[in-house]
């Protein structure tokens, strides 16, 4: 591209982010002229002054460092085209790792590991930062959470040299020192595999691996995976991608992130990871059109609809919000919030014109005039003051009539006065420690303040306030999900506000009845919903669901649609009977049950049976603080956890890789053989889930980490 530059990342001793800058790539990366010698190559000195410019280049290459770590080596970079960020890893124990902007607009993340940060990965579409270090396990974070890891996974007595993510699976491989590959699964951290290889070289060589440089490479193209050991390739083949061979119709590309629904015209909306924004026909599922790149290819994080339901409000990661015409898709207007912030929170109050923006950078913004008149959009506003309103990023937020409720990632949940402008009441202030607010939903029963719910999601727990000036305003919890460790990101009601409609990480909606509980006046009147109707509608994260009364003659049931981070936007009944997904061949009628699809030809991995039964959490207005070590990072072991053993599916496929070891130096192949198949008749596949629950802990580490076997599963 012509107008954009290109750069030159590299670190040093000193603990500084060197950069160079190419300015006109497209012409040439330095000036051909002053080359002075007459052979091709062409040298150039490091003779750089003070504001960085070369000598006989500073038309073309300009010069800056940044300032990391002070005195402490820097190991390793990595751009992240996605956001423009780097990421760096330092010898520091309280910087070891840095997510930064080279030009310094956007927040700064500092992960601390207490120890060097040997080796790391990334993947933004996930959100999922992973890290090893020499005396410390794997650690998984939230790229935007540096506090504490998500959760960790213990190889014990290896140190881990080299991390990649496999994103179109899910899967995370590790490489230890002692040349062990080991394939984890990042949905529930479950090691899924170990693969043991023999290089040449350990012949004659008695110790460990470490002196030489070894490396671990994921080609997505081909499915493969590298190992490099000195002169020496280890070459993986990898099953098949299950994105790219499965018959599932799939809706997008990439994950979808929101959704939403215009009743006015029958269209379901999808945005997508890669700005994508398409319109579907709800009647018979038929695409109507897609904008592309419709925030320049930055992720939309959100989006909602005007009171007509006629525009269309998206958000994205850039901090960006346009606005779209439904009926047709045509550009209305573009909003910048000018502070570079992911957009986590999007309402519109239409009575006056206004569009409250919240987001990453802990602040409340408003935009006026939303009548689309002037070409000139209007300038962002802080609406209660410059300061920040969270101590953290904020993560989510409703409206409900003039008050404004908003969730932070440290577990703050505020209410604010949109007339008054100013803080109405703190349902819960950062007093303790708190798991992050995932999604907030107003149940808006009457006009009145005092009969009015909010519902909170943290940490897979629902948690029913009443707006109440009194301390206390918890009037109960439950948890919403019937496997373990799960969250829930997408909370709406029916209509009348009888029926709360909840989905989980795992891929399962659950429909509650609310018609008592939201009546509760304290702790002791407090009802648990009943689960009237729970299924499982993907293969991973809810992220939206919508509850649409029927709206045609010979339509029996409501619709539910629910889209997910498994490329997929789905219509079901209220019954739990499957019509369709966007993006499939077939074409149905709403009002003909024939056309629907059945439930047993959705051709992904079924998990509610027997498995899931057995996972089943019955939890009852748990105190916050007893409930999932894993989300604090400090005292979850796997080999502690009985959940490790009664999450192994006996009918999950493993990988079975094809093994082949390379002379580099030769180009011959040494050594090939096929991996042991699944039906193996190991020892411990013997095992029932109940022989496995009484193993103790020196055990266990024999049955997972003996040589004598290669695969696990």
């Amino acid at each position: 591209n012509e107008n954009k530059k290109s750069y030159l990342f590299f670190g040093d001793e000193s603990g500084r982010l060197n950069i160079i800058t190419f300015k006109y790539p497209h012409i040439g990366f330095f000036d051909k002229t002053k080359n002075k010698k007459s052979h091709s190559a062409l040298e150039i000195g490091w003779k750089v002054d003070r504001d960085g410019r070369f000598e006989d280049h500073e038309d073309f290459i300009q010069y800056s460092n940044i300032l990391v770590s002070s005195g402490n080596l820097i190991e390793s970079l990595k751009f992240i085209p996605f956001n423009k960020t780097i990421v760096v890893s330092t010898a520091s124990y309280n910087k070891s790792l840095v997510i930064l902007d080279p030009e310094s607009k956007k927040k700064e993340y500092t992960f601390s590991l207490y120890d060097s940060c040997s080796c790391f990965d990334i993947n933004m579409p996930m959100h999922i930062l992973v890290t090893a270090s020499n005396h410390s396990p794997i650690y998984i974070w939230d790229v935007y959470s540096p506090n504490k890891p998500i959760s960790r996974l213990e190889i014990p007595g290896r140190r881990v040299i080299s991390l990649k993510i496999h994103y179109p699976i899910g899967y995370l491989y590790s490489l230890t020192s002692n040349s062990v590959v080991e394939v984890w699964d990042l949905k529930d951290d479950n090691l899924v595999q170990t693969v043991e290889l023999h290089f040449p070289i350990a012949n004659f060589i008695q110790f460990e691996f470490e002196p030489f440089t070894m490396s671990l490479f994921i080609n997505d193209n081909e499915n493969n995976l590298v190992i490099t050991c000195k002169d020496y390739i280890a070459h993986l083949v990898l099953g098949e991608n299950y994105r790219l061979a499965s018959s599932v119709p799939l809706t997008a590309n990439c994950a979808i992130t929101c959704m939403a629904y215009s009743s006015l015209f029958k269209i379901i909306i999808t945005c997508a990871e890669d700005s994508t924004i398409t319109f579907w026909n709800l009647l018979n599922g038929a695409k109507l059109f897609t904008i592309p790149n419709a925030h320049d290819k930055e992720e939309i994080t959100e989006c909602t609809l005007d009171r007509l339901e006629r525009n269309l409000f998206t958000g994205a990661l850039s901090g960006t919000i346009k606005v779209w015409n439904v009926a047709n898709g045509q550009l209305m207007q573009s909003y910048d919030t000018q502070s570079d912030t992911e957009i986590t929170g999007l309402t519109l109050l239409d009575k006056k014109r206004l569009m409250i923006v919240v987001g990453t950078n802990k602040k409340i913004i408003s935009f006026t005039d939303l009548k689309f008149e002037s070409l000139e959009p209007s300038p962002p506003k802080h609406l209660f003051g410059g300061i920040d309103q969270h101590n953290d990023e904020i993560l989510c937020s409703d409206l409900f009539m003039n008050l404004l409720a908003t969730g932070g990632r440290e577990g703050e949940i505020k209410i604010w006065s949109i007339d008054k402008k100013r803080l109405f009441m703190i349902i819960r202030d950062k007093n303790e420690e708190y798991p992050a607010v995932d999604r907030l939903l107003f149940i808006k029963q009457t006009s009145s303040l005092e009969s009015t719910i909010l519902i909170s999601s943290e940490e897979g727990f629902l948690n029913f306030w009443k707006l109440d000036f009194k301390k206390d305003r918890l009037l109960g919890r439950f948890y919403a999900s019937r496997c373990a460790d799960q969250l829930t990101f997408s909370l709406t009601t029916n209509k009348e506000e009888t029926i709360l409609i909840s989905g989980d990480t795992k891929g399962f909606l659950y429909l509650w009845d609310i018609s008592k509980t939201k009546n509760s006046k304290d702790q002791k009147t407090f009802e648990k919903p009943e689960c009237l109707k729970t299924w499982r509608c993907h293969d991973s994260t809810i992220v939206s669901c919508q509850y649409i009364p029927s709206f045609l003659e010979g339509l029996e049931n409501d619709l539910i649609v629910t889209a997910s981070s498994d490329w997929c936007c789905r219509v079901w009944t209220e019954n739990g009977d499957y019509i369709g997904s966007f993006g499939q061949e077939k074409k149905w009628k709403l009002t003909n049950q024939k056309t629907y699809v059945s439930n047993d030809e959705i051709n992904f991995e079924q998990k509610n049976v027997q498995d899931q039964a057995n996972e089943e959490v019955k939890i009852e207005n748990l105190n916050h603080s007893s409930h999932f070590e894993k989300h604090t990072g400090s005292k979850f072991d796997y080999l502690d956890s009985l959940k490790f053993f009664k999450s192994i599916k006996k009918d999950k496929t493993p990988y079975l890789p094809k093994l082949i070891v390379y002379d580099v130096d030769k180009h011959t192949a040494n050594h090939s053989s096929q991996l042991s198949s699944r039906n193996s008749d190991y020892s411990y596949s013997k095992l029932s889930i109940h022989d496995l629950e009484q193993l103790t802990t020196e055990n266990v580490e024999k049955a997972l980490y003996s040589r004598t076997s290669s695969v696990l599963l």
